[in-house]
């Protein structure tokens, strides 16, 4: 290329690429991957590998928890572990208001520890790393959520 750039000119520096656009040379690069050692280059047929997420979930993964009065009730009871977070919904039939928050949650009864309240039929999307990590409570039981994991 005519617009390479030579470095320590007369000393056999390297020539490194460029291209000369309004009398300004910009760097010719190429992009490559790969471990210590080894490289693979992009081209139009070795694309770059792009990991978006660390894994997602081959299935749908969702559930649900009616409450007990007065009493944090885990939605899961063994680790469920998700890799964005999940959404919970508070059932249409609801007749009362339920809190959402950690096995420390109450029910609009202690300001310190008071959950997130949601009225019937309103959800939030909760981002966590594990779904045995949230609680609901109510002060009335048989209140119901609904979660699925995104």
């Amino acid at each position: 290329m005519a617009d390479n750039v030579i470095l320590n000119p007369g000393e056999g520096g390297d020539t490194i690429g460029a291209d000369e656009v309004g009398g300004v040379k910009y760097v010719v690069d190429k992009i490559a991957y790969g471990p210590d050692g080894s490289i693979t280059l992009v081209s139009l047929t070795t694309g770059l590998p792009i990991n978006l997420v660390k894994s997602v979930s081959s299935a749908v993964v969702t559930g649900s928890k009616s409450t007990t009065a007065n009493t944090a009730v885990a939605l899961v009871a063994s680790s469920t572990p998700t890799t964005r977070g999940i959404i919970v919904k508070s059932a249409n039939a609801n007749s009362e208001n339920v809190y959402i928050g950690p096995s420390t949650v109450t029910p609009g009864t202690t300001s310190a520890t008071d959950g997130f309240e949601l009225y019937a039929g309103e959800s939030m999307t909760i981002p966590i790393d594990d779904v045995s990590k949230v609680y609901v409570n109510s002060t009335f039981s048989g209140m119901k959520v609904f979660w699925t994991m995104v």
